[in-house]
């Protein structure tokens, strides 16, 4: 995709979630890569991310996660504030585990602990051993 389409593309999302057009978004989404979906996440102002990110992991757990492995930790991180636990845990089981655990270091202590209890046990074990280091 060219700068022109992304712009484009992005624009139109921007319009459309302050719209709440949330279909029309969904259907744009979804036929983009997850590499370009993660820059225009990135690019959109924090609610505008949350609102496109809860389509995106409502609909398709796993570009959702695809999306994640793309982005920045920090803006992961945001995304995952406020996000319920199983909703965390289901796009993280997605995730390669090195991915996942980057991801869960950087969240608050109190956070990681209740994802690591409710995590399948070898995505848990998984996770746990690659934090250590």
């Amino acid at each position: 995709m060219n700068r022109y389409q992304f712009e484009v593309i992005r624009n139109s999302v921007e319009k459309m979630l302050d719209q709440g057009a949330t279909k029309r978004v969904l259907a744009i989404i979804l036929k983009l890569h997850e590499a370009d979906l993660a820059q225009l996440v990135e690019l959109l102002i924090p609610p505008q991310r949350k609102k496109l990110f809860s389509l995106l992991a409502t609909s398709d757990v796993t570009l959702a996660s695809k999306v994640v492995s793309e982005l920045e930790n920090e803006v992961a991180v945001e995304l995952f504030r406020g996000m319920s636990v199983d909703h965390i845990n289901k796009i993280l089981q997605e995730m390669s585990s090195d991915d996942a655990a980057d991801i869960v270091s950087e969240l608050p202590e109190e956070l990681q602990q209740k994802i690591m209890e409710t995590l399948r046990s070898k995505d848990s074990q998984d996770i746990q051993e690659l934090l250590q280091y």
